[in-house]
């Protein structure tokens, strides 16, 4: 065994394949650290509910906590919640007015629940995916009320959300913190909150420092959390960016990249 005490891994893409199902290799790699006492979690840009029966899966200790929307959540299997950075609701509802009538899907996310303005075909993607419901409210302004969401995802085409990022950075700049999980994923959340700060967060509750951390993953909202492990990890079917910024990298998520990671660094 080498220094590394926790390990943080990704879920779409990287510990789940095409299929969206954890492999028997993966399973088993991850049960053998867990065995010998490093502890492991999940770091997703997914809700905490979504996340569960993943978490439960690979029998996570029910204390341990996950870290959910992108960091903005850490909240273990029994229901405890360590940390929770919300968007302030002045700033939601200026970015709700400001993404209304653009060509996108808008899904708010609000005490672990997904609200959308209807079901079209995008949210239909999207509740596949993370096997969840959405609720559809109508104008989403005044649903959340005084309400203050977790996170504001937008769905759409790959381009026009790029443009539409640099849009909002102009338009926000510090008040928000943006990030892709998937090229027609564009996430929106609190200032400051990404999976790097979220690694930082538990690591802390744990008393270890990040350099006895190790992150598995494949999208651009995992670069930071890669650059800020003791070990970073991309997964060869991450897109050419991560890969080209990431420590090390190891095979695809569909041949068992996680299990072959853990491998090569923690178990030798």
């Amino acid at each position: 065994m080498n220094s590394v005490r926790l390990i943080l891994v990704d879920l779409d893409d990287t510990l789940l394949g095409r299929d969206g199902a954890i492999s028997s290799a993966n399973k088993a790699a991850l049960a053998a650290v867990m065995a010998r006492g490093v502890r492991v979690t999940l770091a997703s840009g997914r809700m905490f509910c979504s996340m569960r029966p993943y978490a439960e899966e690979i029998d996570l200790p029910a204390t341990l906590p996950v870290i959910a929307y992108n960091g903005a959540l850490g909240r273990s299997l029994d229901g405890n919640t360590f940390w929770h950075e919300p968007l302030p609701n002045p700033t939601a509802r200026a970015l709700l007015s400001f993404l209304a009538g653009r060509d996108l899907t808008v899904h708010l996310f609000l005490d672990d629940r997904l609200y959308v303005k209807e079901i079209d075909e995008r949210v239909r993607l999207y509740m596949a995916n993370s096997r969840v419901e959405a609720e559809p409210v109508g104008d989403l302004a005044a649903f959340l009320g005084n309400g203050c969401p977790t996170k504001i995802l937008n769905m759409g085409d790959p381009a026009y959300l790029r443009g539409l990022q640099a849009e909002l950075t102009s338009a926000f700049g510090a008040r928000v913190e943006s990030t892709f999980s998937r090229p027609y994923f564009l996430e929106i959340m609190a200032p400051g909150i990404s999976k790097a700060a979220g690694l930082r967060r538990l690591a802390n509750h744990l008393g270890l420092a990040p350099e006895e951390t190790m992150a598995i993953g494949d999208g651009p909202n995992d670069l930071a959390m890669l650059l800020e492990a003791g070990i970073g990890v991309a997964v060869g079917n991450a897109p050419p960016e991560v890969l080209a910024r990431a420590p090390y990298t190891t095979g695809p998520s569909d041949r068992d990249g996680v299990a072959e990671a853990i491998r090569r660094f923690v178990i030798k």
